[in-house]
């Protein structure tokens, strides 16, 4: 599933970075700056809550798209509070993963544009997979 989901997203212009797993996706992102992660909930070494959690603990703000087979009441429960930007239950088409990505990266115009970012660049940007997806 990662690589059909990072074709779709390559093929609509943005730039992939996959991690094997949580723990990798962890590292990745304190080594540089990505727009949106996504991520499965079922990984080896860091399950992808606990990345969520750690991330949002650490202060990193971007937003995450969870794709999984299965959620926990926890999950559902603790989506607002974790600013999870989409929950897709697999099986899912590429065109509903790429309407979450575009939703997810669309500058917050419609409450506030951050500054200095203008509309086109929501449309390409950094992701990290992570593995499991």
């Amino acid at each position: 599933m990662l690589r059909v989901l990072a074709a779709a997203l390559a093929q609509a212009g943005y730039e992939v970075k996959g991690a094997a797993d949580g723990a990798e996706a962890w590292e990745a992102l304190h080594r540089e700056r990505y727009d949106l992660l996504v991520t499965d909930l079922d990984m080896p070494r860091l399950p992808g809550w606990e990345l969520v959690e750690r991330i949002r603990a650490d202060g990193l703000t971007l937003p995450i798209i969870i794709a999984s087979g299965s959620y926990a009441d926890e999950i559902l429960r603790d989506q607002a509070q974790l600013q999870i930007s989409a929950l897709l239950s697999k099986p899912f088409t590429p065109r509903e993963f790429l309407k979450a990505v575009r939703i997810a990266l669309r500058p917050p115009e419609a409450t506030a544009r951050a500054p200095g970012r203008s509309p086109s660049e929501s449309n390409a940007g950094s992701l990290t997979l992570s593995q499991s997806i």
